[in-house]
C-alpha cells in the first residue's frame, strides 16, 4: 500500500522508508476510510516517526535536519570491519603455518650470538663447573690413563642445536680440541633419533681429559639446546596466531647456568626479558 503524508512546505516529512529499514524509529500510520490516493479531504493523517528510547543520536540529528528543510535519509551505521580483519588473520596464520617449527630453513636466520659472550667470564664460569663436578681426586682419569683418544658427539633427538661456545670452552679448559661437522650450526633444527643419530663433533685429547670434561660439556650443550628448542616452538606458536610482539624469557634462571639459558633464548629466537 502506498501512503502519502501531508505536510507544509517548510517542514518536509521524515523519510519513513529509510527510517523503518534502519530499524531506528517506529512508524505509526492511522487507518483511513478514504482511498490513499485522495488528497485535500483531511481524512488522511501524516505518518508519525517517533524515535525509540534507545535510538542513537544520528536519528535525532536527522529530525533536526528535517526541521531546517533539509532532506536526507538516516542510514544504518556501518558494520565494524571484522571480516577484513578475520581474512587478514587467516592469511597470516596460513603463511606462518607453512613456515612453522622446522619447516623453513631461512625463516630463522640468526646473527652470531656467540660474539655477545664475554670470553673471560665464560672461562671463569666453565672452570667453576669443572671444579664443582670434580672437587677431589680424579679416580676415573687414573683408570683410563693419558693416552691420546678421540670421542664423538652424536645428537639422538630432534631439536634446535645450541651451545657450541660452552662445549668448546669446557674442552679447551681441560686441554682437548673440538672439530665440528657442517651439520652443527647454531640455531639449526636437526632431526635425529636413537636409530638415526646425527654426528656433530669429534673431540681429541688425552683420555683422562676427555673423561674429565665430557659430562660438564654435555650438560651445558643439552641444557642450551633444550632452551633454544622450547623457545623456538613458543615463538612459532605465537607467530601462527598473528602475534608480532616479543616472546621473552623470565629472570627465573638456574643458578650457575644463567648465561647458558639466556644464550639459548636468543638462539631460539626469543628475547631475554
Amino acid at each position: 500500500m502506498t501512503t502519502e503524508a501531508t505536510s507544509d512546505s517548510s517542514s518536509p516529512p521524515a523519510p519513513a522508508a529509510a527510517l523503518a529499514a534502519a530499524g531506528k524509529v517506529a512508524v505509526k500510520e492511522s487507518q483511513s476510510s478514504s482511498s490513499s490516493s485522495s488528497s485535500g479531504s483531511g481524512s488522511d493523517r501524516p505518518i508519525e516517526a517517533a524515535t525509540s528510547n534507545n535510538a542513537p543520536t544520528n536519528a535525532n540529528n536527522e529530525h533536526d535536519a528535517n526541521d531546517k528543510g533539509e532532506s536526507s535519509g538516516v542510514e544504518a551505521p556501518a558494520a565494524r570491519p571484522k571480516e577484513k580483519e578475520k581474512r587478514e588473520r587467516n592469511r597470516r596464520k596460513n603463511a606462518n603455518n607453512k613456515t612453522s617449527f622446522g619447516n623453513n630453513k631461512n625463516k630463522h636466520a640468526l646473527p652470531d650470538y656467540s660474539t655477545l659472550l664475554p670470553k673471560t667470564q665464560i672461562a671463569a664460569t666453565v672452570q667453576a663447573w669443572i671444579d664443582d663436578d670434580m672437587p677431589s681426586f680424579d679416580v676415573g682419569g687414573l683408570v683410563v690413563g693419558t693416552s691420546p683418544k678421540t670421542a664423538q658427539l652424536w645428537m639422538k633427538s630432534t631439536g634446535i642445536f645450541a651451545g657450541k661456545p660452552f662445549f668448546d670452552a669446557v674442552f679447551d679448559c681441560v686441554g682437548c680440541t673440538v672439530t665440528w661437522t657442517k651439520l652443527a650450526a647454531e640455531g639449526k633444527l636437526i632431526k635425529a633419533s636413537g636409530s638415526n643419530r646425527a654426528l656433530l663433533a669429534t673431540v681429541t685429547g688425552p683420555c683422562n681429559s676427555i673423561l674429565r670434561g665430557e659430562r660438564t660439556a654435555l650438560c651445558a650443550l643439552s641444557r642450551c639446546s633444550g632452551v633454544a628448542t622450547e623457545s623456538r616452538e613458543a615463538v612459532d606458536t605465537a607467530r601462527s596466531y598473528g602475534w608480532d610482539g616479543l616472546v621473552a624469557g623470565t629472570r627465573k634462571t638456574t643458578p650457575g647456568f644463567r648465561i647458558v639459558e639466556k644464550y639459548g633464548l636468543l638462539v631460539g629466537g626469543a628475547a631475554t626479558h
